[in-house]
């Protein structure tokens, strides 16, 4: 199981993450069945006990995304 918690605003590229912009084919091809993407709570990002996200000043001031992957299983396994 893979879990994340991810931030990139238009600050930092050129395509900020959001609802849709997740590449859900992409993980696919990579074995991975996306489980979750949606905004991390203040407590998800609490917990993480991030201290680069204390000095982005994730979620208040910066959007978060909160990513849960699974490997997908495959016959025989």
């Amino acid at each position: 199981m893979l879990t994340a918690l991810l931030s990139i605003t238009d600050r930092d590229g050129p395509t900020p993450l959001g609802p849709g912009s997740l590449d859900r084919p992409a993980y696919a091809r990579a074995g991975l069945r996306v489980l979750d993407w949606r905004r991390a709570t203040s407590a998800e990002i609490v917990a993480a006990d991030s201290s680069w996200a204390k000095r982005l000043h994730a979620g208040p001031a910066r959007p978060v995304w909160r990513l849960v992957a699974a490997q997908e299983a495959h016959g025989g396994e």
